[in-house]
């Protein structure tokens, strides 16, 4: 199988800043190419965050998926994700001055007559005429499995500018921190494990009123605890491509989901698992929430499971 496309300069930086969070989030780049989207997945080691991208054909231009006389009606591969981010990055600068960007990926074959390597070959091509070609290997991939609910009963949406100044005022020790969500405020506090050796960091706790959100839907108190760096990836994403934070969520030990939709051409999606209420509620912050504030499942299972095929 063979896939071509043409990635236009206004597209351009949205491709690039959606592959560049990514990259923040996992190692691997999983891609499934349909006849009617293009489909980026990544996943971090311990399972605990998951970034999906689902990228309309008319999001490209002359895209086209070739089967080259293969039964096969999709086309899977993996790829590193700082080779095949490195490519987009270090042209992001003048992404103005890109006239397009072609991609071709070609299946891998070997057989007594023809041998064709599993290849990405990319080429940019700017206004002045330039062009610049980059060439990538890549592994046969396996179906992309999706970690997380599309739907959870609370939402809250926010200006990134509104949480990006508090994320970065936590001691750089921090790995984890805890949202509270009541009717009336968030609360951003930093938590930290009672058992661990380590000296303890100095704790920090801000509040940011409902009022500071352009829409706040809460059906009942809840706290949730995740990964700091990985959270400020989304936020710092958000900020890139000008998007409102949106996330939804449930309870302790569900994900909390960040969701961007460009006009009907992407749809992206980035879930970071939280702690489990028996982790969460064990840390630093209890004297914050109290037993008042968070009425959590007891559910402590991960992600729950459903294929792009859905």
């Amino acid at each position: 199988m063979e896939f071509r496309a043409k990635l236009n300069s206004e597209y351009f930086k949205l491709f690039s800043s959606t592959l560049d969070a990514f990259s923040h989030l996992g190692e691997i780049i999983s891609i499934e190419i349909h006849n009617e989207q293009f489909v980026m997945s990544t996943i971090n080691s311990s399972r605990t965050a998951q970034a999906v991208a689902h990228i309309s054909r008319d999001f490209f231009k002359d895209y086209a998926l070739l089967r080259r006389g293969s039964t096969e009606t999709i086309l899977r591969c993996t790829v590193s994700n700082k080779n095949f981010n490195s490519i987009f990055k270090k042209n992001l600068a003048a992404s103005k001055l890109i006239r397009e960007c072609q991609i071709q990926i070609t299946q891998g074959s070997s057989d007594e007559q023809t041998h064709v390597e599993a290849r990405i070959y990319m080429k940019l091509i700017y206004q002045n005429g330039v062009t610049k070609k980059n060439t990538l290997w890549y592994y046969d991939g396996d179906p992309i499995t999706i970690f997380f609910e599309r739907e959870y009963p609370n939402q809250i949406i926010c200006h990134s500018l509104t949480l990006k100044g508090y994320l970065s005022r936590f001691d750089p020790r921090i790995t984890e921190i805890s949202i509270i969500c009541t009717p009336g405020k968030v609360i951003l506090q930093s938590h930290w494990d009672e058992t661990s050796t380590d000296e303890r960091p100095v704790r920090a706790t801000f509040s940011i009123n409902a009022s500071d959100f352009e829409s706040y839907s809460i059906h009942r108190p809840t706290k949730l605890t995740f990964n700091l760096r990985e959270f400020k990836a989304i936020v710092d994403y958000m900020d890139t491509i000008e998007g409102a934070v949106k996330l939804n969520f449930d309870d302790m030990g569900s994900p909390i989901l960040c969701k961007y939709a460009f006009e009907n051409k992407l749809l992206v999606f980035i879930a970071l698992q939280t702690l489990p209420r028996h982790l969460s509620v064990g840390g630093n912050g209890d004297s914050h929430n109290g037993n008042s504030h968070v009425n959590a499942s007891e559910d402590e299972s991960s992600f729950l499971t459903y294929s792009t095929a859905d």
